[in-house]
C-alpha cells in the first residue's frame, strides 16, 4: 500500500518545503523593514502570515498545477527516467522563475515596476509574486 502513497507524498512534501521557503522570505522580508511596520505586533504577524499562507497555497496551486496533475497520474510510465525528470524539471524550473525572473535591475532605479513579456508587472510581494496585466 505503501507504494501508492509514495507519489502523493512525494508532492505534499515538496509543496510543504515550498510553503516554509516562502514563510521564510516572508519573515526575513519584514525583519529586514522592521521600521517600515512598528504597529505591527506579535499577534498582528500571526494574523499577517496566516493570510500570507492563504495566498502562498493559491499561488502554488497555480505554478505547480502541471507538476502535480503529472506526478499523480495512475500511469506505468511514471516509473521511467524520463518521466521522471520531466516530473522534476516541471517542479524545480517554475518555482525557481516565479520568484526571479522580471525583477528590475539595479540599474533601474529604485521603481518595483518593470516589464515582463510585453506584461506590465509590478512585484508586491517579498518571495517575488508578481500582478502582471497587459
Amino acid at each position: 500500500m505503501k507504494r501508492y502513497l509514495d507519489p502523493l507524498l512525494s508532492v505534499l512534501r515538496n509543496l510543504l518545503l515550498l510553503m516554509v521557503i516562502y514563510t521564510l522570505c516572508r519573515l526575513v522580508f519584514f525583519a529586514e523593514n522592521r521600521s517600515l511596520f512598528p504597529e505591527v505586533d506579535g499577534a498582528l504577524l500571526g494574523r499577517l502570515l496566516r493570510g500570507g499562507w492563504r495566498f502562498d497555497i493559491s499561488a502554488l496551486m497555480y505554478t505547480n498545477a502541471l507538476y502535480i496533475l503529472l506526478a499523480l497520474l495512475p500511469l506505468k510510465i511514471r516509473a521511467s527516467k524520463g518521466w521522471q525528470t520531466l516530473v522534476k524539471t516541471l517542479f524545480v524550473v517554475p518555482n525557481f522563475l516565479i520568484p526571479t525572473v522580471g525583477r528590475p535591475s539595479p540599474s533601474s532605479g529604485s521603481s518595483a515596476e518593470t516589464t515582463l513579456a510585453g506584461f506590465s508587472c509590478m512585484r508586491w510581494s517579498p518571495i517575488g509574486t508578481w500582478s502582471c496585466w497587459a
